[in-house]
C-alpha cells in the first residue's frame, strides 16, 4: 500500500571519475532514497532515486556534478491473502446453488484506513452444494472465488492462496420445504322448505294398497 522502494547499495556505483581523481571524490548515500511511481502491483515499474551527493576534496568536486539514476525499474508482487466462506441455510427449492459470503485475510491498511475487496467489482463468487439439491445438515459446499484484475480494481494487488486447493470448503444445512395445506373451500348451503304430502286419498277404503 506504499509507494517507498529500497535501494541495494550493492547495485550503486559512481560513473564518470577521471582516475586521478578516484580516491578524492566518493558518493554519499547517506540521504539517498527512492519511491515506486504508483503503489500498485506489476513488473518493471517506474522508480525515482533522489538525494544522492558527493563527497570528498572541495577543489575537486568543483569539478564535478552529480546526475541522479535515471531509467530505475523494479517490480511490486501481488500481496497473497486467504479467504473463508460462510454460506446461508436454506430451505429445499429443488437446485443446489448456495449463497456465500467471503472474507479476505491479509488487506494492507493504506493511510488510515484497511483496504476492502467490493463484490462484483474485485471478486466474483459461485458457490454451491457438492452432493447436489437434496435435504441435509452440514451438507459440504464448494466456494469459488474470482479474483479480478481490471485497473480500477484493488483485487489486482492481491492473489488468493487457497491451501492447494480451486474452492473455498465451507458448509451449510437445507431444511425441508414446508408444504402449505389447500385452501378453505366456502360452501353455502341453501335452507330449503319442508311439509308434508297427504297420502290418504290414494288409499282404497276396503284396504287395498293404491299408487301415490
Amino acid at each position: 500500500g506504499k509507494t517507498d522502494a529500497t535501494i541495494q547499495d550493492s547495485e550503486i556505483t559512481l560513473v564518470g571519475v577521471v582516475a586521478a581523481d578516484a580516491d578524492k571524490v566518493t558518493l554519499n548515500e547517506e540521504s539517498a532514497s527512492a519511491a515506486f511511481k504508483t503503489k500498485d502491483a506489476g513488473n518493471a515499474k517506474e522508480v525515482t532515486v533522489s538525494r544522492y551527493a558527493l563527497t570528498g576534496d572541495a577543489a575537486v568536486l568543483a569539478n564535478y556534478e552529480l546526475k541522479q539514476p535515471t531509467g530505475v525499474t523494479a517490480a511490486i508482487t501481488p500481496k497473497t491473502l486467504t479467504a473463508t466462506a460462510t454460506v446461508e441455510n436454506k430451505t429445499y427449492d429443488g437446485n443446489s446453488s448456495a449463497k456465500a459470503e467471503v472474507t479476505f485475510n491479509g488487506l494492507v491498511r493504506v493511510g488510515e484506513e484497511t483496504e476492502t475487496l467490493t463484490p462484483t467489482t474485485d471478486y466474483t463468487v459461485n458457490a454451491y452444494f457438492f452432493d447436489g439439491p437434496d435435504v441435509g445438515t452440514d451438507k459440504d459446499v464448494v466456494v469459488e472465488v474470482v479474483l479480478k484484475k481490471e485497473e480500477n480494481s484493488v483485487a489486482k494487488n492481491y492473489v488468493l492462496d487457497l491451501k492447494g486447493e480451486d474452492y473455498i470448503p465451507a458448509k451449510a444445512t437445507i431444511k425441508k420445504a414446508t408444504q402449505n395445506p389447500a385452501p378453505a373451500v366456502a360452501v353455502t348451503v341453501q335452507k330449503g322448505t319442508y311439509g308434508f304430502v297427504d297420502i290418504h286419498s290414494a288409499i282404497e277404503t276396503d284396504g287395498d294398497i293404491g299408487k301415490i
